[in-house]
């Protein structure tokens, strides 16, 4: 039941029937049948079953391990590359990428045919998105492609071609992160997988959301509503950051703010509450921003881009960060994002992507008074929004030298209603009322 409910992409149901199996099993003592369930509740929310097997959810981390302990001897083969892959995945995770790369060559060279061996070049395609370049995010996408079509694994394949659309972007290649698009919604029908269907209608959806398309992306969320549900039950989660997000360019974030309140109350993680800091700061409830990231150590703050979430809650709390003029945060977060300031901040390799670390950290310079530095990092954001065709980075990379300039007192009255004209045109609605901050008479006009 367990399998079945995850190939069919009903995760709450595969979730409950694998405690039970695993439970039951262990009464019986079959450690088979116990691997078989921990892997399944590894592949549990927040992840696809065939995505990267996510031991840390709720206890399975403990049950992979106890079965790890428990002696390997006494599993299969399948199984214990299986349990491998998970407990990759924590090591990953936990930034021991070395550790995991030795566990998963491991795995490699006991895996029986293409499908174990597409499973662990999951695990391996993982490791270089938390922590390696884009050439080897590419080059690791490319082998989960390639090792998926050897064994005719749909879900596979809509990874690798998923992997190669978020290189795409990263390298600013638009085109091409399209074309993998299109590749992944030829699988899903040849191979009846509702789950590849799903991927690439959030990757295009994601897309739009980057390249500033909001009208499309709206078109695109709502439907996917029809789809999986309403809003708190959307598919893995991730129609849940796509709405905030597509809110949030909107200037309408205010409309969560009960939902993305009852998810820091389910699950205090830091896109929620970067999500917050932001709608709060978006809507000039200034007090209240602070008093959440007053509540947040600096280690909470600096790791809130942390590989899994790729840095998109450290781009919202660092514009946040500006507009609330916090220069001691500004300082943290210029230390631990400048060093990767030109990495794509992205979730999950095609959820979001939003821009690169070098606007808000260009913005956190400005702030600080480095205008050189600053300046350095927003042309560069400008550059490379402009070779992805990303007319909406591109104009905030604008806007962010705007205000670099309003700060060293080279306000340009003209060219900001310019920008201002152009933001309200597109529909950009909180890059409008950022420019509106910049200048008293561009706000009296808008």
């Amino acid at each position: 039941l367990s399998t079945a409910a995850r190939r069919l992409g009903d995760l709450p149901t595969a979730h409950v029937a694998s405690r039970d199996a695993f439970g039951a099993a262990a009464e019986l003592g079959d450690l088979s049948v116990m691997a078989r369930a921990a892997v399944n509740l590894a592949g549990g929310p927040p992840g696809p079953p065939w995505w990267g097997f996510w031991s840390a959810v709720d206890d399975a981390a403990d049950r992979v391990q106890r079965l790890l302990d428990a002696g390997p001897e006494a599993l299969h083969a399948d199984e214990l590359v299986l349990l491998w892959c998970a407990r990759a995945s924590d090591l990953s995770r936990a930034g021991r990428h070395a550790d995991a790369e030795d566990l998963l060559g491991r795995a490699m060279v006991l895996a029986e045919g293409p499908l174990l061996e597409t499973v662990v070049s999951l695990g391996r395609w993982r490791i270089a998105d938390l922590g390696g370049s884009a050439v080897e995010r590419a080059a690791r996408g490319r082998e989960v492609l390639d090792r998926a079509r050897a064994a005719d694994f749909a879900p596979g394949m809509a990874v690798g071609h998923r992997c190669l659309a978020g290189s795409g972007v990263e390298r600013g290649d638009l085109p091409a992160a399209r074309r993998e698009l299109n590749r992944i919604e030829a699988v899903a029908p040849r191979h009846r997988s509702e789950a590849v269907a799903d991927d690439a209608m959030t990757v295009r959806t994601a897309l739009d959301l980057f390249t500033g398309r909001l009208a499309d992306a709206e078109r695109g969320l709502i439907a996917a509503l029809e789809r999986f549900g309403h809003f708190g039950r959307g598919w893995l989660g991730v129609l849940d950051l796509q709405f905030v997000r597509l809110f949030y360019e909107q200037h309408r974030m205010h409309l969560l703010e009960a939902q993305l309140r009852q998810r820091i109350a389910e699950d205090d993680a830091a896109p929620w509450n970067a999500g917050l800091v932001t709608l709060l700061t978006a809507h000039d409830r200034h007090d209240e921003a602070r008093e959440v990231l007053a509540a947040m150590s600096r280690d909470d703050l600096v790791r809130s881009g942390e590989p899994a979430a790729q840095f998109v809650p450290s781009a919202l709390f660092a514009d946040a960060v500006v507009d609330l003029d916090d220069r001691e945060r500004a300082e943290w977060l210029v230390a631990e994002l400048e060093p990767r300031a030109d990495r794509l901040i992205s979730m999950s390799n095609g959820i979001l992507f939003s821009g690169w670390l070098c606007l808000p950290v260009g913005r956190l310079l400005g702030l600080l008074g480095d205008d050189g530095r600053a300046r350095h990092h927003l042309l560069d954001a400008r550059r490379r929004a402009e070779e992805a065709a990303s007319p909406l980075f591109e104009l905030r990379a604008r806007v962010a030298l705007a205000e670099l300039d309003v700060r060293a007192g080279r306000r340009d009255d003209d060219a900001i209603r310019s920008l201002l004209d152009e933001a309200t045109a597109a529909g950009y609605g909180v890059v409008a009322a950022s420019i509106g901050r910049l200048s008293p008479r561009s706000a009296s006009c808008c």
